[in-house]
């Protein structure tokens, strides 16, 4: 801008006419803000979830506001010919209209929009937004906002619910299973014999490249090892592979996607030749007391005995996992609940961070894997929605039958953290504090208590 349309200091800016579109968040508004005179309102109320409100606020408050910022304004205008703060307040109007117009609608909004809500009773979930749809010099400012609340359910109806439960045992073959996998996971190299190379065989060998392009020279890798269809260098190769055996030369045309995270050959199709030298196979050690010695068992009878444990504690907790999800099924269908956008997009962020947490213990780079996160979102998304809904009609059910944790069993379930952690129960109910994840913890216990609830009163068939 040059000098002679030098705007005032401060942010400058235009609301812009009509539909643009200001951030406002009423649970953020002072407490004691002044009210508007005159403000008219009509809230129209979309799903379960979502509210639209349309307000006017009259001309002469309108008016008014622009009058506050011109002001300020004026007092911070450097004009060429006038004495700073001393412009012609007409000219002022007419110059920095636009700079006034948008933190007066911006003031008056924030103000309606405390207003409106503390006399609707209701608070938005997440950022709220004022729409402008009017607000010209001699008019009245109009705006409307759509948001989201936690919905508020009537009298939650439990009565005549039917579930099935299952009751999983462990077979022999499960306990089989484990030990193979066990032996797996302790196998050592061995030769391959008698047949060609197979997905999980180990190769080494030397590794010739040339773009089909051109636009490289040839490159050599000498000692590339891979293992067979585990998914190192390009599948073309390790196709290629399948059968193979050591001496051969096999020769694969690698074409790598331009998102490929192997970035040195992204968008690249490349002629691969790879001379295998070394060829090895995992050879899982025999099944007996020796392996079971190796992983801390007195005896392959013992090892036997602790896998029949864990299996049958896994095989428990599944039990009751699926048991309460009936349960939850059942009373969500009795009472149908929309789950707030807000609320599932924290949730839903919340698991994706945690995916995130638990493949940088995996090792994955995340800056450089391309993890596609829109893929994880759209999947888990599904079970989002129903876990937010879940937890409103379980929160519900609490509030109605008076369910909250008693004081005993925090410290209990504290105790039981402590216990696990090494850690004092005062240790764990501070860092709980010091988090802002206590009421959490709490509201965790008071759903536990609900599902409990809900089974003592339904009808559990087991199979």
């Amino acid at each position: 801008m040059s000098e002679e349309n030098a705007s005032p200091a401060g942010p400058p800016g235009a609301v812009g006419l009509p539909d643009a579109t200001l951030p406002i968040v009423p649970e953020q508004r002072r407490a004691e803000a002044p009210r508007v005179p005159g403000l008219e309102f009509r809230v129209e109320e979309s799903t379960q979830t979502r509210r639209r409100l349309d307000a006017e606020i009259p001309t002469e408050v309108f008016e008014e506001a622009l009058q506050v910022e011109f002001r300020k304004i004026r007092r911070q205008a450097r004009i060429p010919g006038f004495r700073k703060g001393k412009a012609p307040k007409a000219l002022i109007e007419e110059r920095f209209l636009d700079d006034a117009r948008s933190p007066a609608c911006r003031a008056l909004l924030e103000r309606a929009a405390g207003q409106i809500l503390d006399e609707l009773g209701l608070t938005p979930l997440g950022a709220s937004e004022w729409t402008v749809k009017a607000a010209e010099r001699g008019g009245p400012l109009r705006a409307e906002m759509a948001f989201s609340i936690w919905p508020t359910l009537g009298e939650i109806a439990y009565d005549g619910i039917e579930v099935t439960a299952a009751k999983r045992e462990v077979t022999e073959a499960e306990i089989g299973d484990t030990l193979d996998e066990i032996a797996r996971q302790r196998a050592r190299p061995g030769p391959v014999e008698g047949r060609g190379l197979q997905d999980a065989d180990f190769v080494a060998g030397d590794l010739e490249e040339v773009e089909l392009s051109g636009a490289d020279a040839p490159r050599a890798t000498p000692d590339l090892r891979l293992q067979v269809g585990g998914g190192g260098y390009h599948p073309a190769l390790h196709e290629a592979l399948q059968g193979a055996s050591v001496g051969d030369t096999v020769v694969a045309t690698a074409a790598f996607a331009a998102d490929s995270p192997d970035r040195e050959r992204a968008g690249r199709t490349i002629r691969a030749q790879f001379t295998i030298r070394e060829a090895a196979t995992a050879v899982p050690p025999p099944i007996d007391d020796d392996l079971a010695r190796a992983v801390g068992a007195a005896s392959l009878l013992a090892l036997r005995g602790d896998i029949r444990d864990r299996l049958k504690r896994r095989a428990a907790r599944d039990d009751r996992n699926e048991l309460e999800s009936k349960l939850l099924a059942a009373l969500l269908e009795k009472n149908p609940v929309e789950a707030p956008e807000p609320a599932v997009e924290a949730e839903l962020e919340a698991r994706l961070r945690l995916l995130g947490a638990d493949l940088v213990r995996q090792g994955v780079d995340l800056e450089n894997a391309r993890v596609d996160w829109e893929r994880h979102a759209n999947e888990m998304r599904p079970v989002v929605e129903r876990s937010v809904r879940g937890m409103i009609a379980l929160d519900a059910l609490a509030k109605q039958e008076e369910l909250e944790p008693a004081e005993e069993e925090i410290e209990e379930r504290l105790g039981e953290i402590a216990e696990r952690d090494g850690k004092t129960v005062a240790a764990v109910r501070g860092a709980l504090e010091k988090e802002d994840r206590l009421e959490g913890f709490i509201a965790r216990l008071r759903r536990e208590r609900a599902v409990r609830f809900l089974e003592e009163r339904a009808e559990v068939k087991t199979t």
